[in-house]
């Protein structure tokens, strides 16, 4: 019965982090930021693939 009561309790203690890092406003920001810079690397990555690897002349 231990071991149960030792998981409920670290699942809480997860939940309580995890609630409290949603709401942060700089770890929010710095996920916006995150997605910003990735999608304008895919973005980037897709734009060199569509173009020809040599100009025409």
């Amino acid at each position: 019965m231990g071991f149960y009561q030792l998981k409920e309790e670290a699942f809480d203690i997860t939940r309580q982090i995890f609630q409290f890092l949603s709401r942060d406003p700089v770890l929010q920001k710095d996920q916006q930021v995150f997605q910003t810079l990735y999608t304008n690397r895919e973005l980037s990555l897709n734009k060199l693939h569509l173009k020809p690897l040599s100009q025409p002349r």
